[in-house]
Formats: structure tokens, C-alpha cells, sequence
């Protein structure tokens, strides 16, 4: 539904960032947004657009861009952030037939080298 960071720049920092996504190889800026000048500004806020960024079955890569600084020495810092929306989880099957069977091996293997033992052997035999 949305992404929400907290941003600060230095004086001659960053005046606008921008977010991108990977649907459209980041050829389009979704929003942009202009943090406050040499302050802490938090909890900015982009939405996503509907239905776009609804029902996604590959997964998405969101990129932050900062540009127009005063300088090239000027920062920009992002923290806090994070995506919001919901999704659904599906189980992915397995079974238990691989893990039984190692189970079922390395005591097959034990019980021969018991065996073994008994009989003054202390190898195990094929």
C-alpha cells in the first residue's frame, strides 16, 4: 500500500527524493517527496497506486533516489523504513519421506555396527 522512512540532509544535501519501482524497470517516479532543509523529517509517506501495486504474484524491488543537492559534500539519510501493505502466504508442500529415510539409514548403520561389535568386529560390514 505504501512506503513510510524518516529522512534528514545536510544543508547543501538532497532537496528531493524520488521512489521507482521494478514493474516498470524504474522508468517512472512514483512520488517524490522534499525533506526538510538540515533537519529530521519523519515519517514520509509514498502510496502506491491501485490496482498496480495490487494482487503481484513476482516479487518487487523499490528504489530511493536522492537528487538536486547543493553540493556534491551535501548528504542524505534514510531510516525507519518501511513497506506496509499485506500479503498472502501460501505453504509451500513437502514431505517427509526424504527426511525418514536418512532417519532409517543412519539406524540401519547402528544397529550393524552393534551387531558387529558383539560378534569382536569393530568395522562395519556392507
Amino acid at each position: 500500500n505504501s512506503l513510510t522512512f524518516d529522512a534528514q540532509r545536510s544543508t547543501q544535501g538532497s532537496q528531493v527524493i524520488a521512489v521507482r519501482s521494478s514493474l516498470d524497470i524504474y522508468a517512472v517516479t512514483l512520488s517524490t517527496l522534499s525533506p526538510g532543509n538540515n533537519s529530521f523529517t519523519s515519517n514520509l509517506t509514498i502510496s502506491f497506486p491501485a490496482p498496480t501495486f495490487q494482487n503481484l504474484t513476482n516479487p518487487i524491488t523499490f528504489r530511493i533516489y536522492g537528487y538536486n543537492a547543493g553540493a556534491t559534500a551535501g548528504t542524505l539519510r534514510l531510516d525507519n523504513v518501511s513497506l506496509n501493505g499485506s500479503a498472502e502466504i501460501v505453504p509451500v508442500p513437502f514431505g517427509f519421506a526424504p527426511g525418514w529415510g536418512i532417519v532409517a539409514s543412519g539406524i540401519g548403520m547402528g544397529l550393524r555396527k552393534l551387531k558387529n561389535k558383539k560378534d569382536g568386529c569393530d568395522r562395519i560390514k556392507a
